[in-house]
C-alpha cells in the first residue's frame, strides 16, 4: 500500500473521531402577539438623535440655527433576550418574520398600513436623512435664545411575542421571547434606507429643566462652537 493512500485512510479515521456540530439555531415560535407601530409601546422605541443644538441667552438675534445636512444612522433590531449567538438570533427573526407572513395572529396597531403585508426581512437597517430638504419646515431648524433644539428619527417597528422551541439551545426552550425590527416603507426599497418613522423636533427651555436626562450638543453663539451636555425635555413630529 502506497504511503499517499495509507495516509488518506489515517486523515479519514481522523474526521470521523471529530464530532460534528452545526450552528446552534430555534427552529419553532409560538407566536402570541403581532403588533405593527403598537400603541401599547409592545417594540423598543428608536430614538436616534441627529442632531442637537444649545442656543445661549446671549445668541446674537436672539436666535440659533441648526446645521443642515444629510446623515446616515443606524436602526437596530431587537429582542429581550441576550448572549444569543448569531445563529440564534437570525433563526428568532427568520421565524418571526414567517409567523408575520402567515398571521398567526391577529396583528395589532397599524394593521390597516398597506405595508403591514409587506414579505420585508426582519433586519437591522440604515436610514438616510437629508436636513437639507426645502420641503422641511425651516422653523424645525431654529432653537430661541435659552433653549436647546434637538432633531431626532424615531423608527416605527413590527413587533410581537412568543415563546421559543426546537432550539439546539436547550435553555431557550419554553422561553419567552419578544422581538421587534424596523421595516421600509417602501416594499419595493432594495437598499433598505427607506425606513418607515417620523423626524421629530424638540425643543427644551435650559433655565427650566429638571433633572433627568443629559442632551449633548453644540452651543452656538458668537462663531464659536463647544460641545457640551446639558439637561433635557417636549416636541412636534413629520411622518417620513
Amino acid at each position: 500500500m502506497f504511503p499517499s493512500t495509507l495516509f488518506g485512510l489515517a486523515l479519514s479515521a481522523l474526521l470521523l473521531l471529530i464530532p460534528f456540530t452545526r450552528a446552534a439555531s430555534c427552529r419553532d415560535l409560538t407566536v402570541t402577539e403581532l403588533a405593527q407601530d403598537s400603541p401599547n409601546l409592545l417594540y423598543t422605541i428608536n430614538f436616534t438623535p441627529i442632531e442637537t443644538i444649545i442656543c445661549p441667552t446671549t445668541a446674537p438675534n436672539g436666535t440659533c440655527n441648526v446645521p443642515r445636512g444629510q446623515y446616515t444612522i443606524g436602526v437596530e433590531r431587537h429582542l429581550n433576550i441576550t448572549d444569543l449567538t448569531t445563529e440564534e438570533e437570525d433563526s428568532i427573526f427568520a421565524l418571526a418574520r414567517e409567523a408575520w407572513m402567515n398571521k398567526d395572529v391577529e396583528v395589532k396597531g397599524n394593521a390597516d398600513d398597506k405595508n403591514v403585508n409587506s414579505d420585508a426581512q426582519w433586519i437591522t437597517r440604515k436610514k438616510v436623512i437629508d436636513t437639507a430638504d426645502k420641503s422641511l419646515d425651516p422653523d424645525w431648524f431654529v432653537a430661541q435664545a435659552g433653549y436647546a433644539l434637538e432633531l431626532q428619527f424615531l423608527a416605527f417597528a413590527r413587533s410581537g411575542r412568543g415563546f421559543l422551541g426546537g432550539c439546539d439551545n436547550e435553555t431557550l426552550n419554553g422561553m419567552g421571547v419578544r422581538f421587534d425590527a424596523p421595516y421600509p416603507l417602501d416594499e419595493n426599497d432594495t437598499n433598505g434606507t427607506v425606513v418607515a418613522g417620523e423626524l421629530r423636533s424638540d425643543s427644551f427651555n435650559t433655565s427650566t429643566l429638571q433633572d433627568g436626562a443629559n442632551v449633548a450638543g453644540r452651543v452656538q453663539g458668537g462663531g464659536v462652537v463647544l460641545l457640551v451636555s446639558v439637561l433635557v425635555g417636549s416636541s412636534f413630529a413629520l411622518l417620513l
